[in-house]
């Protein structure tokens, strides 16, 4: 499953991925603040932002956190397939990362 993050507008971005299991009748979408967390496990760092059928969730700020332009906290986002069996391992991890711009000098 390949997952990405991108259609950043203010406090908004769209997380997509492709269907790594033909046999998935849903995704669980997760948000941490720790690069390689695990889904649901104790003491994660993480949030199950919600499930879904679509190969796509958009993230905004409806939780009260400020999803862009935060750069003391970075996001780390992972979607597992579920079917009857229960919930795959994660898929590869896609981040958010806003970086304070540093004034420069003109250079002579």
């Amino acid at each position: 499953m390949r997952t990405s993050v991108g259609n950043f507008a203010l406090l908004f971005l769209t997380l997509t991925w492709s269907p790594g299991n033909a046999y998935a009748n849903h995704y669980e979408v997760w948000r941490g603040t720790t690069p390689y967390f695990d889904p649901g496990a104790p003491g994660c760092n993480c949030t199950l932002l919600g499930t879904t059928t679509d190969l796509s969730w958009p993230d905004s700020d409806a939780a009260g956190v400020d999803l862009i332009g935060d750069v003391s906290t970075n996001y780390f986002y992972a979607v597992r397939a579920v079917n009857a069996a229960g919930a795959s391992a994660a898929g590869p991890r896609a981040g958010e990362f806003d970086f304070a711009l540093q004034p420069g000098s003109p250079q002579a």
